[in-house]
Parts: C-alpha cells; sequence; structure tokens
C-alpha cells in the first residue's frame, strides 16, 4: 500500500510566503501611513480652527463685537499661538511668519487649554456657551524653522473686528495649489484659515 503525501514542500511554502511579501509591501506603498497619519492630523486641524471660528463669531456677537472689547484683548492689532517659545515668538513679532499684518504683537504666554483668559488665546470673553470647553492645541504642537514656522494654530485681530484663526496643513491632499488650504478664501495655499479677515 502506497501512502500519499498531501504535505507542502519548501519550496511551494516560499513561493507562497514571497507571494504574500510582496502583496504586503505592494499595500503599504499603495496606502502610505505616514500620509495617512498626515491627512487625519490634518483633518483634527480644520475641524478645531473651524470650531475657534464659530466660537469666537458666536462670543463676539454676544460681547457685541471683536473690535476694542478688553474682553477680547484686541484693542490692537496682536497675535497668539498655541504654542509658547522664542521660535515662534521671534519672528518679527507676527506669530512664526504666519501673519504679514503689520505692527502684530506677539502675546502668547501659554500653551493652556483653558477659555477663562489663562489659556493661548487669553480671551475673557469666551464661554462654554460658545461652544468650546477648552482651547485646542495642534496635534503636534511643535515649532521648527521656515515660512509657517511649525505645526501650531495661531490667531490674529486686528483692532478693528477682523480676526483670522489658522493652522498649517502637512498633508499633499491639503497643501498646495487647488487643495483644501488654497480653497479656504485665505492668502496662502499652505495655512487653512478661517476668520473675518483672511488677509492678515
Amino acid at each position: 500500500m502506497n501512502k500519499i503525501n498531501k504535505g507542502f514542500t519548501l519550496i511551494e511554502l516560499l513561493i507562497v510566503i514571497g507571494i504574500i511579501a510582496i502583496l504586503a509591501t505592494a499595500t503599504i506603498l499603495v496606502l502610505n501611513p505616514g500620509e495617512l497619519l498626515k491627512r487625519a492630523r490634518d483633518n483634527n486641524r480644520i475641524t478645531d480652527i473651524d470650531t475657534l471660528s464659530n466660537a469666537v463669531n458666536i462670543a463676539a456677537a454676544r460681547v457685541g463685537g471683536t473690535g476694542g472689547t478688553v474682553g477680547w484683548a484686541c484693542g490692537v492689532a496682536k497675535c497668539f499661538t498655541s504654542m509658547t517659545g522664542t521660535t515662534v515668538e521671534s519672528s518679527a513679532g507676527k506669530c512664526g511668519g504666519r501673519f504679514v499684518t503689520a505692527g502684530l504683537i506677539g502675546q502668547s504666554t501659554s500653551a493652556g487649554k483653558a477659555i477663562d483668559g489663562t489659556g493661548w488665546m487669553p480671551f475673557t470673553s469666551l464661554t462654554t456657551t460658545d461652544g468650546l470647553t477648552q482651547l485646542p492645541l495642534d496635534p503636534s504642537n511643535a515649532a521648527s524653522a521656515g515660512v509657517y514656522a511649525g505645526s501650531f494654530y495661531a490667531y490674529a485681530c486686528d483692532g478693528l473686528g477682523g480676526f483670522e484663526v489658522n493652522a498649517a496643513m502637512e498633508s499633499s491632499d491639503n497643501s498646495g495649489v487647488g487643495k483644501t488650504a488654497d480653497k479656504d478664501g485665505g492668502d496662502s495655499n499652505t495655512l487653512y484659515e478661517r476668520g473675518t479677515k483672511l488677509t492678515m
């Protein structure tokens, strides 16, 4: 009686393992996990910037305008960032190069999330009724050299009622000509901008 061996040979196993390795490599290259993570962080930034802009608009309507109201710390042109440090505040007083308006004074003294005037946007007029329980921070919240100097949120007001809040987009799907950051009505195709004056 002959026994029939139904197992795999070593060659067959190596071929199957090779095919699996090729398919796994191709899947990783197609999906590009690094880009997926960048897109996820950008989606978080877009949501945060929209929420901040809406909260500022709601609070402004409640207290009577974004102009020289003391509660808005905006009697003069100022800018604030979600990150403090010399890299951000030493760039010509324009919050890491995020704004072109002359005379902006970098005022961030805290990277905190509190909405009681001690957070990175030191507005005593923000309350939970404006849609915020705390100020958001950028998912990376890190400074770096170069234009727009890193991943952080920035807010600027002109003292006349205009304001802009922005975040640098990280993914190639969101940053560049014709992409999300270019279609927001602002003056940058790298920053996602919201507010009443998007040319600051």
